[in-house]
């Protein structure tokens, strides 16, 4: 099987720095999924990669290095009609994933992922917590944005600002009260229009995140245990790996892993591996609440391999009637979002 594993950032397509923390999350991303298909027998991998990057870090995989976005596209085309299947990495800024999705199609090729109208819905948090609240899951309220339309009410704030289309805690800040929020506004409107943004009330609590695993044709998926996420704290949330699992009460990874499945059956269009984020509010730990559907591979992809017993990747070409349950270590999988990863040993507990 020929397999097309395509990162946006760092295979080319993306003409902005390589040292930001998409870059790095992708390159994570790309690596590990693109060996983890590689292990597999009779399959041939192949990626694209941006010149800039130097030399490509793994020798089993073929690495078709480009210096140009333009170049990058080309490639792009003729590698998706070349391959059996193609994997997309993507984030869902100015609508990169959902451009992919669809050139994907267009050129008959096979995409392991969701379809077109699903990745449309999930790139837009607006209209994922319209969706969700629908359809009655727990979800952050958001609220669209407008430089005519009022300020959140004082009783609001904090609260926090981000871009509709989102991905990898870019633009996201804090804002504490009416004099920030002014400020921010004023930032922002310098880098694009502020209908592209929302609002979110700021809920104090844990952020955790799980993925899913969706057969493509939908008889069976799986919600992988849940991971702590570690973010900054200075107002810009950004992400710096996380942990797993997590430590939870039982009652609410229960929640967490009920409804993440709930979503995923009723949102028919998803497929492949789709990330959840979530918020476990302090004030109501058994209460969790969805703060983003990623309908794509997330980083959290390089933890949970170091957790898992099997190929997670090559699941997601097996036939699912031979699906059976994944099976998991019982270690303590540390990782960070440039790949890094640390693996220990929970204490054994002493008979008594």
């Amino acid at each position: 099987m020929r397999i097309f594993v395509s990162e946006f950032v760092c295979g080319g397509a993306w003409s902005g720095p390589l040292d930001s923390s998409l870059a790095a999350e992708g390159r994570a991303m790309l690596l590990a999924i693109a060996d983890d298909f590689a292990r597999g027998e009779k399959t041939e991998t192949v990626v694209t990669w941006d010149e800039r990057l130097g030399l490509f870090p793994l020798s089993n995989i073929d690495a078709r290095v480009v210096s140009s976005p333009a170049e990058e596209q080309a490639l792009f085309r003729q590698l998706v009609q070349w391959a059996d299947a193609t994997l997309v990495i993507a984030p869902e800024l100015d609508a990169a994933l959902t451009e992919r999705r669809r050139q994907v199609d267009a050129l008959g090729g096979r995409y392991l992922g969701p379809d077109l109208d699903a990745i449309r819905l999930c790139s837009d948090k607006l209209a994922t917590c319209q969706w969700l609240e629908q359809n009655n899951f727990p979800t952050v309220p958001t609220h669209a944005l407008s430089m005519e339309g009022p300020p959140p009410p004082p009783e609001a704030f904090p609260v926090v600002l981000k871009r509709r289309d989102g991905a990898g805690s870019q633009g996201m800040q804090l804002v504490s009260n009416e004099t920030e929020w002014t400020l921010a506004l004023q930032d922002a409107s310098q880098t694009g229009p502020l209908d592209r943004l929302v609002w979110q009330p700021f809920i104090s609590g844990r952020s955790v995140s799980c993925l899913v695993l969706i057969a493509m044709d939908r008889s069976q998926l799986e919600v992988f245990p849940p991971a702590d996420q570690r973010l900054t704290e200075d107002r810009r949330f950004s992400y710096q790996g996380g942990r797993l699992p997590a430590e939870l009460f039982d009652a609410t990874r229960g929640v967490i892993i009920q409804t993440a499945r709930r979503v995923c059956e009723d949102l028919s269009g998803l497929r492949g591996f789709v990330g959840f984020d979530w918020i476990v509010p302090e004030s109501e730990p058994a209460h969790p609440l969805i703060v983003d559907v990623n309908p794509r591979l997330t980083t959290s992809y390089i933890g949970y391999r170091a957790l898992a017993r099997e190929n997670l990747a090559r699941r997601l070409l097996a036939d699912s009637s031979q699906w059976e349950t994944i099976r998991w270590g019982d270690s303590i999988v540390a990782f960070r979002p440039d790949g890094t990863v640390a693996v220990t040993r929970p204490p054994q507990r002493e008979e008594q």
